[in-house]
């Protein structure tokens, strides 16, 4: 299993994002929410000419489809980006079982499919991967050398650089011998 940036993990969200939470509940207006969710993906700070490929995408959905703060709102509200530690739990036990029966049954270590395989971008300020890290480790208890923590370039929008699509596939590659 492979989870790039696994947001369900989040232990706090940053300030933008409460706040668009927050108005969110409180029903507030479509403008309110542009400027909340343009705030939230870092679009009033970055100039039109220096954007990179992230900021670029996220300017585009924003500009082209109406119901993207709604959407993106919506998504913060009610997905699974938090207090997600009972399946994370539930996860690292499969593998954690996988081990102990392979080791009951004469065969050292895990196999390449039980094995999980995290990516996270190493200046994510929201998935921050130092705490991702640390929480699978709890998780997996004595089993954590069974999970292959990568971290990549990049900040919050790290896949929507070629480059690091590239290094991505490159792990994959690696870990599941293919």
């Amino acid at each position: 299993m492979a989870v790039i940036a696994p947001a369900g993990m989040l232990r706090s969200l940053p300030k933008e994002y409460e706040d668009l939470k927050r108005a969110t509940r409180d029903g507030a207006s479509e403008e309110v929410l542009r400027g909340l969710v343009g705030g939230a993906l870092g679009l009033k700070e970055v100039e039109e000419g220096e954007e990179g490929g992230f900021a670029k995408l996220c300017r585009w959905q924003f500009e082209h489809h109406q119901g993207h703060a709604r959407s993106f709102a919506s998504t913060l509200l009610h997905g699974p980006v938090q207090g997600q530690d009972e399946v994370w739990r539930a996860a690292c036990g499969v593998l954690k079982g996988k081990r102990r029966a392979a080791e009951e049954g004469g065969v050292s270590g895990v196999g390449v499919a039980e094995r999980l395989v995290v990516i996270c971008a190493a200046d994510d300020t929201v998935v921050r991967a130092e705490i991702v890290r640390e929480d699978l480790k709890g998780f997996m208890g004595d089993g954590e050398e069974d999970i292959v923590f990568e971290t990549l370039p990049g900040g919050h929008g790290f896949l929507a650089d070629k480059g690091v699509c590239t290094s991505v596939v490159e792990v994959l590659g690696r870990e599941w011998g293919i």
